[in-house]
């Protein structure tokens, strides 16, 4: 069975093309050993044309809109090596590489194939200690195996769980990154396309760190939870590994710690079936399993049978309730509620 594809570009200057890919285009990638990159691609399609003479394949990069990518990568530093012009089938324009060599990029007009995977891609749970970051995960890919999509569920702390006799944070960071960048790898070469991870980061560095070692687009749920719910949950857990978490959330919560690394922050004070679906709805994970549906269609929730337009008002409840929450906030703090 075919699993995806895999394209070589091949240069005299190929570390300063790896970089111009990172950098520039964005591409994420692993280190597959020796500094040897391989990059993750956004969906791709494949077509045949005739041609007089040797055989030849082409590489283009694909857009949805020419003028808009064109003046973003300028901004970052590209050259256009061609300007746009009208092909008929598309709007093709060319960028230069380091080595000096061109790399066809367009925007198509003509049909393409409907994607029948979906792109590579994860995202961090992240939150203080006792937050339910864990809990929340396992509710994720219990769903994503109930919607038959490849996953992997990974508890990044397990990752860094050594006795080292070192208390150094960067030490057992660097450890746990190193161990994530392996373990990726192997699900990556398996066909796994959705990474669901858990793990406390406390700082834009450590999330940029996380992002680099697991080489593919990954975005962060910061789940937020009142102290004395970390302390309910905490508290049938008598371990002394526990009672240390537990002074550890107190302190991150006094010092703000691990705040603003987020894409989106969420409520983790409701079931955590709410909450988990919440999270996959943000990150258009769960919608997709809705799009062959009608509102009447019913199926199980939390022990009850409900169809999906209750589904959609029950979301939109919970987060008009939260914006009510922020508007009250909003009121103490300034005396003004509203955008």
């Amino acid at each position: 069975m075919i699993t995806g594809m895999h394209a070589i570009v091949f240069s005299p200057e190929a570390e300063k093309v790896r970089a111009f890919f990172a950098d520039v285009l964005g591409m994420p990638s692993v280190d597959a050993g020796g500094g040897w990159l391989i990059f993750a691609l956004p969906p791709a399609e494949l077509a045949v044309h005739p041609a007089d003479g040797e055989n030849r394949h082409e590489l283009y990069l694909m857009c949805d809109d020419i003028q808009a990518t064109l003046a973003e990568l300028r901004g970052k530093g590209a050259e256009v090596a061609r300007d746009v012009s009208d092909q008929g089938w598309g709007l093709l324009a060319a960028i230069r590489l380091p080595d000096g060599s061109e790399f066809p990029i367009y925007q198509p007009k003509h049909q393409s194939p409907p994607l029948t995977t979906r792109r590579v891609e994860g995202v961090l749970l992240t939150g203080v200690y006792g937050s339910g970051k864990s809990s929340v995960a396992q509710e994720i890919a219990y769903l994503l195996e109930q919607q038959g999509e490849p996953y992997a569920l990974l508890d990044l702390d397990y990752l860094s769980w050594a006795g080292t006799g070192s208390e150094d944070r960067a030490a057992e960071v660097g450890l746990m990154k190193q161990n994530l960048a392996a373990v990726a790898a192997n699900y990556l070469r398996a066909g796994i396309r959705l990474f669901v991870l858990a793990y406390f980061v406390r700082s834009p560095e450590e999330v940029q760190g996380v992002r680099e070692a697991i080489g593919l687009p990954l975005r962060v749920v910061r789940l937020e939870v009142q102290f004395h719910g970390i302390e309910r949950r905490l508290a049938g857990d008598v371990t002394s590994g526990r009672r240390e978490d537990l002074r550890a959330a107190a302190a991150s919560i006094a010092a703000a710690e691990g705040t603003g690394v987020e894409d989106v922050v969420i409520g983790n004070d409701r079931p955590i079936g709410v909450v988990a679906r919440d999270v996959m709805t943000f990150l258009g994970w769960l919608l997709r399993q809705c799009a062959d549906r009608t509102l009447a269609d019913t199926g199980r929730f939390i022990g009850q049978d409900v169809n999906l337009c209750w589904i959609y008002v029950h979301l939109i409840e919970e987060y008009a309730r939260h914006n009510g929450h922020a508007d009250l906030l909003r009121e103490r703090i300034d005396g003004t509620t509203g955008v």
